[in-house]
């Protein structure tokens, strides 16, 4: 991007016209938005805020998720000359009341699933308001001309409950940032881009890396409703994502994933087979192939920032061949201060990079890191430089060390900042709390409380009582007493931090938490006073995959009461997945589940795990190869059955349905139903067929099941339908995830699924069941239904006796679905025009 305004950027999204712009990723598939359709949502939303009086200078706040509709809604706002407001999804009500009366909002656009009743402003749900008809509105009364010393964004930061500190960032602070990049446009103009942006748009490093420097040079996003691993390695490999952005933990998170993960059949996990190997170029050479079997053999750069990454992690990226680049920034520097790129054949462990060419950093006379440049937040420079607060220097080559802070911020390991004297005023709230010092002494990204206690309350007691105010984020993890009557203090009586937090620093760092699996059973009082977060967690994972447990006592219990962040809850479906070697779906746990739910979920989570059976066709079907002998297969048995064992045209003839679409099919009588639906669809759809057909037989026979017929299946699961079809299983019991999930891979390539959402049964037999499993996929990749009407289906045969049976295929038109559609919705609609082509056919069956 090459201008002084971020309305610059926004004018200039068409040019990309029909590329991925924005995607968001859920359970099943992605839906997609193009460059063209985000500039067109933004002048929509430029039109709605219009409609209500906003305009230059006006506070919009926007509380929610990381989603399309969520960027047209800052965009627009930007083209209003508004200033937008970020407010974090997961903030509490009081939280968000306090940023939008400090921030003097005007309106609120929040996700239609927030409460957003307590606010004392005009709401609005995101996706709200009608299409906007460009051919009536004069779009360029819309844009609102601003300046570039102008606001753009407040920011306000989360280290404090009590006071939110609000940070203004112009157009020129931001523009600044993202023109850095602008030369990376000479090589996404050739190829797009994948990024997986996983760090909230309410946080200043997910909104310049996650959109605005990504769609300044072309490059789509993707947005994931959910950080849980399996989900995101999912999302890296089906999507083919290219670049990852996450906080130090959610990395973290996905490696400890990866290392943990069974390698091969050797009943090890990948870090142990990696330990086994001295030899560097063998071991990499093992971790390489493993981690792209994961995540995909396109992903191979992670953006990290917002806190430090920890060596191990860093290490074992690099032992994997990826390339890693960390930033160092505030939100007062617009994100980035300097950048340290680690690439598969170089690495430098410590330092945090270069600074960036327009900045000028200095270490002040205290050793304290001082910036100044055009991307500094005007209101935070003292005198000529912003103070950081970070104690650090440079070397002979120009890169930045840092080596701790200068203030009482503690920054955790989700790139939020906690103010320490908020933390602090809490415990000594609490009765029997003297004096807290409340510190992140061995830079783990946790808060650390030391506490002077009085009147004989127990340590574990009063931190519950202060977590029990906290923000999630603010909470302590852990906590000591000071051995002796009072704190080190000065002449004037203050407390000398830096004395306490060099005490237990040099005591040693703090051991990692022993293995619960080798205490004595515990129980939920144990569980919700134990200090170490990670300890906590499994103790909690190792409660809940312990069938003695008594439920009853858990009655009432919820998820929150332990004091969970959702990175917290995040790792402790991790936790129980290596538990229970199964997958567990991340929407099992939230803040309101109780443990007594989560608990029987567990229990009866057999039923629903996936058996070991494929939900997808064999790999060479999908391959490029597989689709070249299809197409000379394909035409041969489905056309030429068409024409010489059945009568098969269109009832109509079919306008061409858009692409891609869900072509919902009804009734089905036999297998052969996906032959006459394909051969009575207008050429050039590139379709996938979903069926039911488990083909148990084969994979995984049953006692009994002779040898011809497992020979056959296998014959028909990996020649017979690939010559005829690129197919995926959505069986009706525990693996219909997964095979949804194949499905809206395929989608995100372009195919069309037939699907037979009423299930198969034979002629003569209703079958009223309407599944809504395709219906909730459309709804998550707001893909269009078209529904399919077959009449005279039920004389279909392989080889036709005598008169060819007349089959006629009749076409509905298309059930647009948006994403907020519910699925029972779109069952609703689809079996009206059933009803409607059933008329029309002669007799619904």
């Amino acid at each position: 991007m090459t201008g002084v305004t971020l309305q610059d950027l926004v004018e200039r999204l068409e040019r990309f016209g029909g590329r991925p712009a924005l995607g968001l990723r859920r359970s099943y598939g992605t839906r997609w938005w193009s460059y063209r359709r985000l500039h067109l949502e933004s002048l929509r939303l430029a039109a709605l805020l219009a409609a209500h009086g906003v305009g230059r200078g006006d506070r919009v706040a926007l509380w929610g998720t990381n989603s399309p509709e969520w960027v047209a809604a800052g965009l627009g706002a930007i083209l209003r000359g508004a200033v937008v407001v970020p407010i974090d999804a997961g903030a509490s009500p009081t939280r968000a009341a306090e940023i939008v009366a400090l921030a003097e909002a005007r309106l609120v656009l929040h996700d239609p699933d927030i409460d957003a009743g307590g606010l004392d402003v005009h709401r609005l749900a995101l996706g709200s308001g009608a299409p906007l008809d460009t051919d009536s509105v004069d779009v360029s009364t819309l844009v609102v001309r601003v300046a570039p010393h102008e606001t753009a964004f407040l920011l306000f930061t989360s280290g404090s409950t009590r006071h939110p500190h609000g940070v203004v960032l112009t157009h020129a602070n931001l523009v600044v940032q993202t023109n850095a990049f602008g030369g990376w446009r000479r090589l996404t103009r050739w190829h797009a881009f994948r990024l997986l942006a996983l760090s909230p748009l309410s946080h200043v490093q997910g909104l310049l890396m996650g959109l605005l420097v990504p769609l300044s040079i072309g490059v789509s996003v993707v947005y994931s409703e959910s950080i849980e691993p399996a989900h995101v390695m999912r999302t890296l490999r089906q999507n083919r994502i290219h670049i990852l952005l996450a906080v130090p933990r959610v990395q973290g998170m996905l490696a400890d994933a990866l290392r943990n993960a069974p390698y091969r059949d050797s009943g090890r996990t990948l870090a142990a087979r990696a330990r086994e190997i001295g030899f560097f170029p063998l071991r990499r050479h093992v971790l390489f192939l493993a981690t792209r079997r994961q995540l995909g053999y396109s992903f191979g750069v992670l953006l990290v920032g917002g806190a430090t990454l920890p060596s191990d992690d860093e290490r074992f990226w690099y032992e994997c061949g990826y390339v890693l680049v960390q930033g160092y920034g505030l939100t007062e520097t617009s994100a980035l201060v300097s950048v340290r790129t680690n690439g598969p054949f170089r690495v430098r462990l410590g330092s945090v990079g270069r600074p960036l060419p327009h900045q000028d950093v200095r270490i002040g006379g205290d050793g304290e890191v001082l910036v100044r440049g055009p991307n500094v937040a005007a209101q935070a420079v003292e005198g000529d430089y912003l103070h950081t607060g970070d104690l650090g220097r440079l070397d002979e080559d120009g890169r930045l060390w840092l080596r701790g802070r200068k203030d009482d911020v503690i920054v955790t390991a989700e790139g939020l900042t906690v103010d320490a004297g908020d933390v602090e005023s809490s415990l000594r709230a609490v009765a029997g709390v003297r004096e807290a010092v409340v510190a992140d002494p061995w830079r783990s990204g946790q808060v650390h409380a030391v506490l002077l206690l009085d009147g004989g309350i127990a340590a574990e007691d009063a931190v519950g009582a202060a977590n029990a105010t906290l923000e999630p984020f603010q909470r302590v993890h852990s906590w000591s007493v000071w051995p002796a009557a009072d704190f080190p203090r000065t002449s004037l009586l203050k407390v000398r931090r830096a004395e306490i937090v060099e005490t237990l620093a040099h005591n040693g760092r703090r051991p990692a938490p022993p293995d619960a699996s080798t205490d004595t059973p515990p129980n939920l009082d144990t569980i919700r006073v134990e200090g170490d977060r990670r300890r906590r967690l499994q103790l909690l994972a190792r409660y809940l995959a312990d069938p003695e447990q008594d439920v009853d006592a858990e009655a009432g219990t919820r998820i929150e009461d332990f004091g969970l962040s959702s990175l917290d809850m995040v790792e402790l479906v991790s936790l129980l997945e290596k538990r229970r070697r199964r997958p567990l779906s991340g929407s099992a746990v939230v803040p309101e589940t109780t443990i007594a739910d989560l608990r029987r979920s567990l229990s009866g989570a057999g039923a629903d795990a996936r058996p070991a059976l494929p939900t997808h066709q064999p790999r060479w079907s999908g391959a490029v190869w597989g689709r070249a002998v299809r197409s000379v297969t394909h035409p041969l048995l489905v056309d030429g059955w068409a024409h010489l064992m059945a009568d098969v045209s269109p009832g109509q003839p079919p306008r061409r349905p858009p692409s891609p679409c869900i072509f919902a099919v009804a009734p089905h009588r036999h297998w052969l139903d996906a032959f006459a639906v394909q051969a009575a669809l207008p050429s050039g759809i590139r379709t996938i067929t979903v069926t039911n057909r488990d083909f148990a037989e084969h994979f995984a026979p049953t006692a009994g099941t002779p040898r011809r017929t497992q020979l056959s299946v296998g014959v028909a699961y990996n020649v017979l339908w690939p010559l005829v079809f690129e197919f995926a299983i959505v069986p009706n019991f525990g693996s219909t995830r997964e095979g949804l999930q194949e499905l809206g891979r395929a989608i995100s390539r372009g195919l069309s699924p037939i699907s037979f959402p009423k299930g198969l049964a034979p002629p003569g037999s209703p079958n009223p069941r309407h599944e809504a499993g395709i219906a909730s996929l459309a709804t998550q990749t707001e893909t269009p239904v078209v529904p399919i009407w077959l009449e005279g289906n039920d004389e279909l045969r392989v080889l036709s006796r005598g008169r060819r049976p007349k089959v006629r295929v009749h076409f509905g038109d298309p059930i647009p679905v948006g994403w907020r559609t519910a699925p029972a919705e779109i069952v609703d609609r689809v079996e009206l025009a059933y009803e409607a082509l059933a008329a029309n056919a002669g007799g619904m069956r």
